[in-house]
């Protein structure tokens, strides 16, 4: 997702705590991409309730992109 560098910080801590496979920052001309990897388990479901909440309530702040989900080959 790509996010106001004032809102990168905020979302690598929330996607840190729910990614253990780990979290990248990349910038951008005028923002930063966060991407994390979640595993693709039983506790799914789990951990993109708490990423929705999470990030509704950054949206709280300013507004956020919708983020994109998509199943990765290891």
């Amino acid at each position: 997702m790509d996010l106001q560098a004032d809102l990168a910080e905020p979302a690598v801590e929330l996607l840190g705590r729910l990614a253990p496979n780990g979290v990248a920052v990349e910038m951008l001309d005028a923002s930063v991409r966060v991407r994390a990897w979640l595993p693709y388990d039983s506790a799914l479901p789990d951990r993109r309730r708490q990423l929705d909440e999470g990030l509704w309530h950054l949206s709280q702040i300013q507004p956020l992109p919708i983020p994109e989900f998509r199943l990765v080959e290891e």
